[in-house]
């Protein structure tokens, strides 16, 4: 088991992000300049959302990718079931998991529509930055954050096992995993799909997610403890 503890000072970088993706939603124009490099006004879409390359190759297929790979790592956390790099693959599967699930509830909650919804760019929905009253026309809604940049950032806690079980391979998985986060969300810029700052919600959403559990992880013990202490406080309170 790792001997070193890791002090939880990356929420405040996830939390900084988070800061940073409201204050280009509410005060820039980034999501929708970035989206209308993509949209074609003369045939009011967005080319690339339904071609073979971008809609088959690119957002199917980078899906079926990291699908295959959470497979792959549910086989490698039994076959280590015995050995030390058994927490370290259950931590990437539980965590994984678990950041696409969080992500999905806020998109199946949030009132933001997707770009190709707007009005700005073919649609019939009304644009609203980050935090603003809802508009008269918010349209479908469920856009917010990018469902489809989780199949990249749910592999965030796999840069941060390494950090902590196989740190020879942290360099390497951050070039791997960040590009590839990074492509996923793009894709869907790309085609209309979603604005910048949903991609960035989604890093943040993900993000989050693994440095909460990691450290929970890290600090089990004292968590244990303290709990316990709760928990005695509050049935002697009872029993009085």
């Amino acid at each position: 088991m790792p001997a070193h503890h890791y002090k939880p000072i990356d929420i405040l970088g996830w939390l900084s992000l988070a800061l940073l993706t409201i204050a280009i939603s509410r005060y820039s124009n980034i999501d929708l300049t970035v989206s209308s490099w993509f949209y074609d006004a003369s045939t009011s879409s967005f080319p690339l959302k339904d071609t073979f390359l971008f809609s088959r190759v690119f957002h199917d297929g980078t899906r079926k990718i990291s699908t295959g790979l959470w497979l792959l790592c549910c086989f490698f956390t039994w076959r280590s079931r015995r050995t030390e790099a058994f927490f370290g693959w259950l931590f990437v599967v539980i965590t994984a998991l678990l950041a696409v699930t969080i992500n999905g509830w806020f998109k199946h909650h949030s009132m933001h529509s997707c770009p190709w919804s707007l009005t700005e760019f073919g649609g019939s929905a009304d644009y609203f930055r980050a935090f603003e009253s809802l508009p008269a026309i918010p349209g479908p809604g469920r856009c917010l954050p990018s469902g489809h940049a989780a199949v990249g950032f749910m592999w965030i806690p796999l840069i941060y096992a390494c950090a902590l079980w196989r740190p020879q391979y942290l360099r390497k998985a951050l070039l791997i995993i960040v590009p590839f986060a990074l492509f996923c969300g793009g894709i869907q810029v790309a085609r209309g799909a979603h604005f910048v700052t949903h991609v960035m919600w989604t890093a943040v959403i993900c993000g989050l997610t693994t440095s909460l559990s990691f450290h929970a992880y890290q600090y089990r013990a004292y968590i244990g403890t303290a709990l316990s202490h709760i928990g005695q406080r509050l049935h002697a309170e009872t029993v009085r």
